[in-house]
């Protein structure tokens, strides 16, 4: 069955922000992060469709980086930086995030290390 265009950058998405968060994720793993995320009981994804879509986020990202000017290089770091930022806060506020059995929230320690690290980011960005 093939998935709408708008829906597969959706999940193209999901699978560029885990390869910018973990390069070296395999195909079972990126599996398991969408199902987490909900995206495997709505669209049934399976092993051959998510290694397809991470092997087209793979070259889009090679062939963005190949001419690589220094703008190129600032939208990479950019997007790096929302998506640790965006997990960061998520375990500030102490949301949960997706067991398979059951939520799992951070402990208060894992919060102040992760505002530390926020604070951390924020202090040491060039001006």
């Amino acid at each position: 069955m093939k998935k709408k265009r708008e829906v597969e950058e959706i999940i193209k998405r999901a699978i560029r922000d885990e390869l910018a968060l973990r390069p070296l994720t395999s195909i079972a793993r990126m599996r398991v992060v969408l199902h987490q995320q909900s995206y495997f009981h709505v669209h049934a994804l399976d092993w051959h469709y998510v290694s397809k879509l991470t092997q087209q986020v793979r070259i889009e990202n090679l062939a963005a980086l190949y001419p690589q000017d220094r703008a190129t290089k600032l939208a990479i770091i950019k997007e790096r930086h929302r998506v640790i930022t965006e997990k960061l806060s998520h375990i500030v506020e102490g949301e949960p995030s997706n067991g398979f059995d059951k939520p799992i929230y951070p402990t208060n320690g894992e919060r102040v290390a992760a505002a530390n690290t926020i604070l951390l980011i924020f202090t040491h960005l060039p001006s």
